[in-house]
């Protein structure tokens, strides 16, 4: 299993148009083969900050998803209405943080 928590910042005022476009994706995401969770929700404490928690098979999972047409698409939604992020990948035998800003 392999596990990616986050919080992803996004410009101020964006963050309804942010979550009207990544519904499509959440569920689209929910659908693939060894994703086992795939959610995102608004932050109930910062109106511009919203928390990801992912769950794979493996991290060949995590990587075909992240390789997925559908996928790199959205990031040029993250990149439009976001500044920057913070993602934890937790695998049973290590945990590795990549923090991002645009």
């Amino acid at each position: 299993m392999k596990y990616v928590v986050g919080w992803l910042t996004l410009k101020p005022g964006q963050r309804d148009a942010f979550i009207a476009r990544v519904r499509p994706f959440v569920q689209l995401s929910r659908s693939e083969a060894g994703v086992r969770i795939f959610e995102v929700t608004a932050s109930d404490t910062d109106p511009d900050v919203t928390v990801w928690v992912e769950g794979y098979d493996s991290e060949e999972t995590h990587q075909q998803h992240r390789a997925r047409a559908e996928h790199q698409g959205f990031l040029a939604d993250i990149a439009e209405l976001a500044v920057g992020g913070r993602f934890t990948h937790i695998r049973p035998a290590d945990e590795r943080t990549d923090v991002f800003s645009f």
